[in-house]
């Protein structure tokens, strides 16, 4: 047969392709990287970034968590508090409950979402906290 020659070069052209991709790293996984901006942090987390992560507003996936972050400059901390986590929970309504103060830090939690600002000397960093371990990473967050 006249297509045997064909078929057998095809195939060993397509296993060469594959082979070639078995051995090369995967360019595409996202870095792992300290949760850290600004003056926020989580010592000793490291977590994968997540796609869209930029310098300015970093992202990342801690085993189903997703923690972002920006820094802004406000004037009304409490205020933008509310809106932060309005915004990170994709909510219409603006969230009620009580704002705790530690120092320089402000938390307001809505079930498995935790907003919390942090005033430095520059603007104010924000870090929003959604999944399972959010209160148990925001206190790591309060104790820093």
């Amino acid at each position: 047969m006249k297509s045997t020659p064909l078929i057998l070069a095809a195939g060993a052209i397509f296993g060469a392709i594959y082979g070639t991709n078995a051995l090369l790293p995967d360019i595409y996984d996202n870095p792992t990287s300290e949760v850290q901006v600004g003056s926020a942090r989580i010592p000793g987390l490291s977590c994968t970034a997540e796609d869209g992560s930029t310098s300015s507003e970093p992202r990342w996936d801690c085993d189903g968590t997703q923690i972002r972050a920006k820094e802004v400059g406000v004037q009304d901390k409490d205020q933008a508090t509310r809106r932060y986590l309005r915004e990170m929970g994709e909510g219409t309504a603006m969230p009620e409950g009580d704002i705790d103060r530690d120092g320089d830090k402000r938390t307001l939690s809505d079930g498995d979402l935790v907003a919390i600002s942090i005033e430095g000397d520059g603007p104010t960093t924000f870090l929003s906290l959604h999944g399972p371990r959010a209160e148990e990473l925001a206190q790591e967050v309060e104790k820093a």
